[in-house]
């Protein structure tokens, strides 16, 4: 909402638009004070455009446009405008595929085999071999052929890396697998597996010494990935062999000392002949394998109930990998994307109650919002004056913003969230012509910008 602090000796108007109409629509295109209404609250809301598109986030504003009067008290003064970002909830990171490439990346994929994005790894990073998820899915490690580990979060971002010790220089490091507290890295030259115990929150750099090394069966020849899971009793490595037959082997693994044991193999698809990679979801216990290929055509085949099959799985749908992932190395399955019963925001529309480019409150929602989406809001402590939305949903969150704290917790109705907003090129004579009215209402979620 939006009221002048003095009575305008002439009528003021203030513009009021959205920088992209296909992200974001407002339900008026000005509003307008007057000698009689000036002290009364008006409302603008503001709409996330809902599409079928897979065009990831979206950036876009609220643009708050100089106010036009013939009182010159108020003529040109022009409230900052507000950023908002249309977050896409027709997409879901299903895959992470690790390319060795000129730059190397990661790319994302959904369930479906669509491309959704991808960017690239450290520079240092030049010849990705693997790449593994944590259960969270919030962390990725990606092992290099001179044997160093690094550490990414989901977007990219480097975290740290350190160098795996005890592998030979010479080696042929060519994939990684986590239980989210230890690190096992295939190496096969030498046809053995390293254990390297309780690396998994490693973030300094440093050498790190092996735990303890394991040999591979004497059929696992040529050793191209590996992945760790459990069938809810007991805990395997599947390593995925690209020989004349290839195949999967799966060992019982100790999680104690990193020590391995053949349990079975079995044969993959004719029509995957090279294969690179191999995955399953680590926040299930049952359920499929997936391994990328490095042929002629870059795919992923998908073997049903690959996880307690003794013979050849049923292979099931195949996708082709985006025309620039040109050579996979790796492929991780993070977790599906939490619900809004877990309190995480796949948002795409939502309603804003826009006061003033100050004070905005998030109506209830319609279409497509029905879920609020956060990259782990507890961990969001920004400067910047942007909003990450999504569908809203049951779940309550109130955003608050003030210039110097940056604090955010999620809870139910009205509970606090706190983030610093950065007010530049604005004077206080500005801010001072505008009064903005209190608002407390049963919505779904409320953000309020304060101008001291």
């Amino acid at each position: 909402t939006v009221r002048l602090n003095s009575e305008p000796l002439a009528n003021v108007t203030i513009p009021v638009s959205s920088s992209d109409t296909t992200e974001g629509a407002v339900s008026v295109s000005s509003l307008v004070f007057t000698s009689s209404n000036w002290n009364s609250p008006q409302t603008v809301t503001v709409t996330g455009v809902d599409d079928a598109q897979t065009d990831g986030n979206i950036a876009y504003s609220v643009v708050i446009a100089a106010a036009i009067s013939g009182d010159g008290s108020y003529n040109t003064h022009n409230p900052a405008d507000l950023s908002l970002t249309n977050l896409d909830n027709d997409i879901s990171t299903k895959f992470f595929v690790v390319n060795d490439g000129s730059p190397d990346r990661t790319f994302e994929y959904d369930a479906a085999g669509a491309a959704i994005e991808n960017y690239t790894i450290d520079t240092a990073n030049t010849a990705p071999r693997g790449i593994v998820s944590n259960v969270d899915g919030d962390r990725l490690w990606v092992v290099d052929r001179n044997r160093n580990v690094y550490v990414y979060n989901n977007s990219g971002g480097k975290l740290g890396s350190w160098t795996a010790g005890t592998i030979a220089s010479t080696a042929t490091v060519e994939g990684i697998a986590t239980d989210g507290t230890s690190i096992w890295i295939v190496d096969s030259k030498s046809d053995r597996v390293y254990f390297y115990k309780d690396t998994a929150s490693r973030l300094a750099t440093g050498v790190v010494t092996a735990t303890g090394s394991f040999a591979l069966n004497s059929g696992n020849k040529n050793a191209k990935d590996l992945v760790y899971g459990s069938d809810g009793t007991n805990r395997y490595l599947w390593v995925v062999d690209d020989a004349a037959t290839d195949k999967v082997f799966r060992y019982t693994v100790n999680v104690t000392t990193g020590a391995i044991a053949l349990s079975n193999s079995w044969n993959l698809s004719t029509a995957n002949k090279a294969p690179t990679g191999i995955t399953l979801d680590p926040g299930a216990t049952s359920g499929d394998l997936w391994v990328v290929d490095n042929g002629t055509t870059k795919q992923v085949f998908k073997y049903t109930n690959g996880r307690t099959a003794a013979a050849t799985p049923a292979n099931g749908p195949v996708f082709t990998l985006s025309p620039t992932n040109t050579n996979p190395q790796g492929i991780a399955d993070p977790p599906p994307a939490l619900s809004s019963e877990d309190g995480v925001a796949d948002l795409e529309q939502s309603s804003e109650t826009y006061r003033n480019s100050i004070d905005v409150v998030f109506g209830a929602v319609s279409a497509e919002a029905s879920t609020v989406k956060t990259k782990k809001l507890v961990d969001a402590r920004e400067t910047i004056p942007t909003l990450e939305m999504t569908d809203l949903s049951d779940r309550v969150v109130r955003h608050r913003f003030n210039r110097t704290s940056a604090n955010i917790s999620v809870g139910p109705a009205f509970e606090s969230m706190d983030r610093a907003l950065s007010h530049e090129g604005k004077s206080d004579e500005d801010d001072s012509l505008f009064d903005f009215a209190d608002y407390e209402e049963s919505l779904l979620a409320e953000l309020s910008i304060d101008w001291n």
